[in-house]
């Protein structure tokens, strides 16, 4: 019975805890709430499911200090907000008045190369009337909001000679044709060059241990990230199979004793992140700031001097948020800004030229 123990034991797990029940009880009975509790406890410990406490070390808390409210960080770059071009709408290649940022785009590339351009056309093949309402470039807008200066004032270029041999001929792009542009160079930012911590849900949900992040990786991430380096990130703030990525700038939290236990503390968290813009409000030039609000209990050991090393955490319900529902899937950071390479799912969206198109770009 040994050896076949550790046969199973060796052996992949099935997709979800259900099955796994099923599975064992019905092979192993008795034994298989110890087979249950092994490949659960082995699941656990799992490096993916602690990525900001394993690379920066666990939350201390002094014990003796409650209640702690602490002040407000804030990141030294204030992140601008922008419209976030759903898939659903057309607004970025055709605007029916062929003064859409990609059409007048291809005015100018095709005049500083000589050549076509055909980004709006390519673009137009990749419009998506039946995308899911929230697939959009949220991404490439909070990648960029905390990569570029904020485009603030519409600019002109005289366009002549070129691929379609203009003369004297004026192209204007306002503060959200710039946005636009930025963010299509922003949208193929490959993986590599984000630190994500968390795991992204993509629908495809079986196991027992929900894909998202916990709340010590959250906080320790937030104590790092916000408090001691003063460097915004973004959060995909939505844990279902949606993405609502923002990028977060400020933070503030307040914790509480547990009653009843010397192993706990009670933490309310808020993140401040730059909004995405309404398309009526697209042209607006700034922050518009959103908080939200987030509910855990941390637990951890104390030490002799009163301090409790965290190692564990429980999303929790609030009177006014139920965090046990509404938390952060991911969050990720951007090590290197200025390096970051740029890209496009668009092949004919040339940085460069968007760079000679959107002044102080860095």
């Amino acid at each position: 019975m040994l050896s076949f123990l550790l046969l199973l034991l060796a052996a992949p797990a099935p997709a979800s805890a259900v099955s796994l029940d099923l599975f064992s009880r019905s092979i192993l009975g008795e034994f298989a709430d110890v087979i249950v509790a092994k490949v659960r406890n082995d699941e656990l410990n799992d490096p993916k499911l602690y990525p900001a406490t394993r690379e920066f070390g666990p939350t201390v808390i002094n014990m003796r200090q409650l209640p702690i409210e602490s002040e407000i960080a804030k990141s030294t770059q204030v992140p601008w907000s922008s419209w976030w071009f759903p898939r659903i709408d057309q607004d970025l290649f055709n605007d029916g008045n062929r003064t859409s940022p990609l059409e007048k785009y291809d005015l100018v590339r095709s005049t500083f190369s000589a050549k076509d351009s055909r980004a709006s056309e390519i673009e137009s093949g990749r419009w998506a009337p039946d995308a899911p309402k929230w697939e959009g470039l949220c991404d490439a807008w909070a990648i960029a909001s905390l990569v570029y200066p904020e485009p603030k004032k519409t600019v002109s270029y005289r366009l002549d000679g070129g691929f379609h041999r203009f003369e004297n001929v004026r192209v204007n792009f306002s503060v959200s044709d710039q946005k636009a542009l930025l963010l299509k160079t922003m949208e193929a930012v490959p993986e590599t060059a984000l630190k994500i911590y968390g795991q992204k849900f993509k629908g495809d949900f079986e196991n027992w241990i929900y894909p998202d992040l916990f709340p010590q990786e959250l906080h320790r991430f937030v104590e790092v990230q916000l408090f001691q380096k003063k460097q915004a990130f973004v959060m995909d703030h939505d844990a279902g199979v949606e993405v609502w990525n923002e990028p977060v700038y400020k933070a503030n939290y307040v914790m509480r004793a547990v009653p009843g236990r010397d192993d706990a503390i009670a933490v309310k968290l808020f993140l401040y992140s730059a909004a995405p813009l309404r398309k009526d409000e697209k042209e607006r030039v700034g922050t518009k700031e959103i908080s939200r609000e987030y509910n855990y209990t941390l637990y951890g050991k104390r030490d002799a001097d009163g301090n409790l090393t965290v190692d564990s955490g429980t999303w929790e319900k609030g009177e006014l948020v139920d965090s046990r529902r509404d938390h952060p899937d991911y969050v990720f950071s951007i090590p290197n800004p200025a390096g970051i390479a740029r890209k496009s799912f668009n092949p004919d969206v040339d940085p460069a030229t968007v760079d000679q198109i959107v002044p102080n770009r860095r």
